[in-house]
């Protein structure tokens, strides 16, 4: 939070510039917790990226957790990427019951895992 009251997003250690809608990069990078299913899947993509990770910080936010965690007494004997990357893909965003329409509605717009949509 800075000194005028409003919230900064600082790590910019990961930007690209020249990303525009026609442009794509592949390069597998950030935080496993934040990666959009195209950047799981080694996919090209563009700024849907940022996009998701709105979504993400935004959801965490509001709830206390990400959207795609595991369980380490639950799941299966993958690594630790690998069951995020699996949950990512496979699993939908569990919303809580006493999340308003609007939160819900805007949280599952910017995590909607096909990136064409």
């Amino acid at each position: 939070m800075g000194s005028d009251g409003y919230c900064k997003i600082a790590d910019f250690r990961l930007s690209k510039l020249g990303l525009f809608r026609h442009c794509k990069a592949r390069t597998r990078c950030g935080t496993l917790f934040c990666m959009a299913p195209e950047i799981v899947k080694n996919l090209p993509y563009g700024q849907g990226v940022d996009w998701w990770a709105v979504g993400v910080m935004l959801f965490e936010t509001l709830t206390g957790e990400p959207p795609f965690y595991y369980d380490e007494g639950k799941d299966s004997d993958d690594t630790d990427t690998q069951k995020l990357n699996k949950k990512i893909l496979d699993d939908e965003v569990d919303i809580p019951e006493d999340m308003s329409l609007a939160a819900t509605s805007i949280v599952m717009k910017l995590l909607m895992k096909n990136p064409k949509q």
